[in-house]
């Protein structure tokens, strides 16, 4: 799990990317603060879970 600024350098192509060598299943969600000016939570939660 991973706690990833909406802002910055964050690779998203990278997490989005459906190029992995087992069968996956990742979550994406928001967490953190909430900034009303935006209307956006300030970061992503990423949960990858991978077929063993």
């Amino acid at each position: 799990m991973k706690a990833l600024p909406v802002a910055g350098d964050t690779d998203w192509r990278g997490i989005w990317s459906g190029d992995v060598r087992r069968d996956t299943l990742t979550l994406f969600t928001c967490g953190g603060a909430f900034d009303a000016a935006t209307h956006e939570y300030v970061s992503r939660i990423v949960v990858r879970a991978e077929r063993g």
